[in-house]
């Protein structure tokens, strides 16, 4: 083919017109592959091409190879032949829980699609942070997961922390406070932590110390009995109880009994020890009864025994109730109402003395028969058969505690029984409650300390009730 101008002619000025002809070979019209076309045009001599012609493929198919092909003046087109082939696009990426996916590309088309995924604050990344879409339709790299890097706060012994979180599904940013187990206390000038972003809870320097209560002196000749015992440095634990008992005081017939309790604060309540000199007693006769319904003793002489050289009390005056034993009966049973105050146990000693026992009230009719006899004979309280061995209530005959009872309780507050301190372990009916609880008029049961003082009611089978 001619290239250029295949006519010219001489111009007035000397020149020749068109351009310079060449002849140039012609390339075969190329074919357009399977499902695509192709469109040609002639072009002017460019670095040696002649024609150009543009390869596109039909839709849904995308083009493997070169999308324009040159004719060069020796007939030779440019480039390889081109295929069109079914377009492979990738499934859609599932973004990880806790993260974010973010591409860049023509929507996940093969070769031209790549995918970065990143992880909230607080969670790391597992898998291949960048992803890209292969020819063959599937994604590159390992699948991607976040995971919490935040695990549960480190432990402190005989501590735990209380922990406000502020995500639902992390821990990052929660923030937590040591507190100590009962009878611990905190120590240390830092006592929170927080989770950060990495997964590292903030420096905490607080420890949870045992509260303890220094050893108590003892006085010679007297027994300190506690529970629990001592530690191995010698200091007692918060609820320690520790009593001492006089045993060389003879001016009564118990021993005198000072009990102190470790509180949480490391410091013991409770009143002093102070042992009575230890004397050798002179009594009087016990005088008739005052208009105050009490009759009195008095101390003649005083010898000191075994007290270090101390003087013995110049004046001592004992003091007991004018008290008449009253006698009643139901049922073939006698009763017996006591008004001398005693201990649980040495009322009970003394009903085994007469032959019998401490009440046992297992029945709402028992029940309201002594109310009656007690509000008639105007006495507030009185110990029944009821005690507390190894965790459960039992009866003085050893039976346990049956369906019936009568503990107090008033608009679900003061319920009893509660074990007050850890000391409370035997029962009495009662209408003497202190004024901010209100006076129980139905005698209910209340547990109290042993050692305390009361009335107490005996139970004997016996058909005449004074024998």
């Amino acid at each position: 083919m001619v290239m250029g101008s295949s006519r010219r002619n001489c111009l007035d000025s000397g020149l020749w017109d068109g351009t310079l002809a060449l002849c140039a070979a012609t390339c075969e019209p190329p074919q357009p592959p399977p499902r695509g076309s192709i469109s040609c045009v002639d072009i002017a001599e460019i670095d040696g091409y002649t024609s150009a012609c543009k390869i596109t493929c039909d839709p849904g198919y995308q083009l493997i190879g070169q999308d324009v092909r040159l004719c060069n003046t020796s007939g030779i087109w440019s480039g390889e032949s081109s295929k069109c082939v079914v377009s492979t696009t990738c499934p859609v990426l599932q973004t990880p829980l806790n993260g974010k996916i973010e591409c860049v590309g023509d929507n996940s088309a093969a070769g031209k699609t790549s995918c970065k995924t990143s992880c909230f604050p607080g969670f790391s990344l597992y898998g291949d942070e960048i992803r890209s879409c292969e020819t063959d339709g599937t994604w590159s790299g390992e699948e991607t997961t976040c995971v919490e890097t935040c695990s549960v706060p480190p432990t402190v012994k005989n501590g735990e922390f209380q922990c406000q979180q502020i995500k639902t599904n992390s821990l990052y940013q929660t923030f937590c406070r040591l507190e100590c187990m009962t009878g611990y206390r905190l120590e240390g000038k830092i006592f929170e932590t927080n989770c950060d972003s990495t997964g590292r809870w903030t420096d905490m320097d607080g420890m949870c110390r045992r509260i303890t209560c220094p050893k108590l002196p003892n006085h010679d000749g007297n027994t300190l009995v506690c529970s629990p015992g001592e530690l191995e440095d010698g200091d007692f634990p918060v609820g320690s109880e520790c009593r001492t008992i006089c045993n060389n005081y003879k001016a009564s017939a118990h021993a005198w009994q000072h009990k102190k309790i470790c509180t949480d604060k490391g410091t013991w309540i409770g009143p002093d020890a102070a042992c009575p000199v230890d004397c050798e007693w002179s009594w009087s006769a016990w005088s008739t009864c005052g208009y105050n319904g009490k009759r009195t003793q008095k101390v003649i002489v005083g010898i000191p025994s075994k007290n270090g050289g101390r003087q013995c009390p110049q004046k001592i005056i004992n003091e007991k109730e004018c008290c008449k034993v009253e006698y009643a009966s139901l049922d073939g049973i006698c009763y017996t109402f006591h008004c001398e105050n005693q201990t649980w146990s040495a009322a009970e000693e003394n009903c085994k003395l007469a032959g019998g026992q401490l009440v046992k009230v297992d029945t709402i009719r028992k029940h309201q028969f002594l109310q009656q006899i007690m509000e008639l004979k105007n006495l507030p309280d009185a110990w029944i058969g009821l005690s507390a061995k190894d965790g459960n209530f039992v009866w003085a005959d050893g039976d346990s505690l049956g369906e019936f009872h009568r503990w107090f309780e008033r608009d679900g507050l003061h319920k009893q029984p509660d074990n007050y301190r850890k000391s409370e372990g035997c029962v009495k009916m009662t209408s003497a409650w202190p004024k901010s609880v209100r006076y129980s008029s139905n005698f209910d049961w209340n547990d109290v300390d042993c050692y305390t003082y009361a009335n107490y009611i005996c139970e004997k089978k016996s058909d005449d009730c004074k024998n």
